[in-house]
C-alpha cells in the first residue's frame, strides 16, 4: 500500500512539473513592412529574419522568417531571470531591435524597416595561379595557368 501512493505521489510531482514547464512558453507576434524608396508608402516584407536574443550576450535563443505578408509568430521557452531582445533584420535594411517583456504573449505590432544608407557597388577579388610548383623533387607544371587559343592547335 505504501509503495502504491509513493508511486503516486511520484506521478503526480511529475505530472505538476510538466505543467508548470508547458506555462513558460512566450509567444511574440508582429508584422514587418518597408518603407517603398522616394515615398511615404509602406509595403510588406516578406522572408524578414526574425530572431530571440538574449539580452546579456546576444546569444540566439530562436528564429523565424515572415510570410508572404510579413507576419510572424514565433514562440520560444524563457530561461528565469534572463531578458531577452527581439531583432527584425532584412538584408539591405537597418536592423530593428526592442526589449520583450514577461508577457506570455507580445504583440510586437507593426515594425517598418528603413533602407541602410550603407551600401556598396561590388567587390571584384583577382588572383593569380602559380604557374610551376616543385613538390620534393618534382616540377608541377598547372596548365590552368597557361591561356591557350581556342580551336584546334596546329591551325
Amino acid at each position: 500500500m505504501k509503495i502504491c501512493r509513493l508511486g503516486g505521489l511520484l506521478l503526480l510531482l511529475f505530472c505538476m512539473h510538466t505543467i508548470v514547464y508547458a506555462q513558460q512558453v512566450r509567444t511574440v507576434r508582429g508584422r514587418v513592412q518597408m518603407l517603398e524608396t522616394g515615398s511615404e508608402r509602406k509595403q510588406s516584407l516578406p522572408s524578414a529574419s526574425i530572431v530571440v536574443l538574449e539580452k546579456m550576450d546576444s546569444a540566439f535563443v530562436k528564429g523565424t522568417a515572415s510570410d508572404k505578408n510579413g507576419r510572424f509568430t514565433l514562440t520560444y521557452q524563457p530561461q528565469k531571470k534572463k531578458e531577452y531582445l527581439l531583432k527584425v533584420s532584412f538584408m539591405g535594411m537597418q536592423s530593428f531591435y526592442r526589449a520583450l517583456g514577461d508577457s506570455v504573449s507580445i504583440n510586437a505590432g507593426t515594425i517598418v524597416l528603413k533602407d541602410d544608407d550603407l551600401q556598396i557597388d561590388e567587390v571584384v577579388v583577382t588572383g593569380k595561379l602559380r604557374e610551376v610548383v616543385m613538390e620534393g623533387d618534382t616540377t608541377v607544371i598547372n596548365a590552368s595557368a597557361y591561356k591557350t587559343p581556342e580551336g584546334p592547335a596546329g591551325q
